[in-house]
């Protein structure tokens, strides 16, 4: 790959890329699991605003006793897993 395609692969893209192709499976805020599907197109909407971008730094993740929210889907059938603390 040469350098234009390293920043192409660091530059950043959407957390979500179509909100009506994405579905969520489960959101746990504070250890308590969030049955409400409505919340649930409330927070796609919010993640559809975000931009991740790749690292050159392997990213851990929280340890768990600091999470506060975890979030599982899949966007156009792909799995994702985000969680911020």
């Amino acid at each position: 790959m040469g350098d234009f395609g390293k920043l192409l692969y660091f530059r950043p893209k959407p957390l979500i890329k179509e909100v009506h192709s994405c579905e969520l499976s489960q959101i746990v805020y504070r250890g308590e699991e969030i049955t409400d599907k409505t919340v649930y197109e409330d927070v796609l909407q919010v993640l559809s605003r975000y931009k991740s971008r790749a690292s050159l730094e392997t990213v851990h993740s929280y340890p768990t006793e600091n999470l506060v929210v975890e979030i599982n889907g899949n966007d156009n059938r792909k799995p994702f897993h985000n969680s911020s603390g």
